[in-house]
């Protein structure tokens, strides 16, 4: 009886001290994303996005009537806007949320890099990139480099295989296209089916100059360097 007790009680310390660690955890991703300079609209978004794919994974355990939520996104935006850094931090939080399966693994690539040379191998190519991928995020910068532009080229055929692995993979993968505004919306617009596989269009503006001032001062420092006041005026008019 008391083996049995204490067995009993080391379980439910060990239980206490996991969820601890998942909060912790949490904790310190949702710090990364705040901690990020800016990007208000940003952070407002995508705390309603996990939140809502929250719910919706919750009301399907219920066995309530839930439509099938696509993780897949856009993002549209300048370079150097953050698109990257944050997308890292959503894979971390989907899978400390379980909304994804892996570990936040963050696979990223060039639009490009999904276009093969020959005949009959760019359909691989995608399907590889996928699935190295899968249970994270997949990152494609400049998607919108997919864009067919009669050069004999193979995009068209990366596009079509790339919509059927974001629905085969729906539930296991987050992939996230970005680039330029409109560049972006000429890429969605080059095959219906990006419509009804991606859910949510986050636009990353451009940073104001006390924005930038911040992020100067907080690399400056972890680089050990002191900005003299006039050197703030000159950063500022620039």
């Amino acid at each position: 009886w008391i083996n049995g007790k204490i067995d009993r009680e080391i379980e439910s310390i060990s239980i206490q001290n996991s969820e601890e660690i998942i909060r912790t955890k949490l904790d310190e991703y949702m710090d990364d994303l705040n901690s990020l300079i800016g990007l208000m609209d940003v952070k407002k978004e995508l705390h309603n996005l996990i939140n809502f794919v929250k719910v919706q994974n919750m009301r399907e355990k219920m066995n309530l009537p839930t439509p099938k939520v696509s993780l897949h996104m856009v993002f549209t935006g300048n370079p150097g806007t953050g698109k990257t850094s944050v997308a890292r931090v959503i894979g971390k939080l989907f899978a400390e949320e379980r909304i994804l399966p892996g570990n936040g693994d963050f696979v990223e690539v060039h639009g490009r890099d999904l276009v093969a040379k020959f005949v009959g191998w760019t359909a691989q190519k995608v399907h590889e990139v996928v699935g190295k991928a899968i249970g994270g995020v997949l990152f494609i910068d400049e998607a919108y480099s997919l864009i067919s532009r009669g050069r004999g080229g193979f995009e068209s055929e990366a596009i079509d295989t790339l919509i059927k692995e974001m629905e085969d993979h729906r539930d296991e993968i987050c992939i996230i296209l970005a680039g330029y505004t409109d560049e972006m919306k000429e890429l969605l617009k080059e095959n219906p089916g990006f419509e009804s596989r991606i859910q949510f269009n986050i636009d990353f503006p451009d940073y104001t100059a006390n924005e930038l001032l911040e992020i100067f001062n907080e690399l400056s420092k972890k680089e050990k360097y002191c900005i003299s006041n006039n050197c703030r005026e000159i950063l500022l008019d620039h």
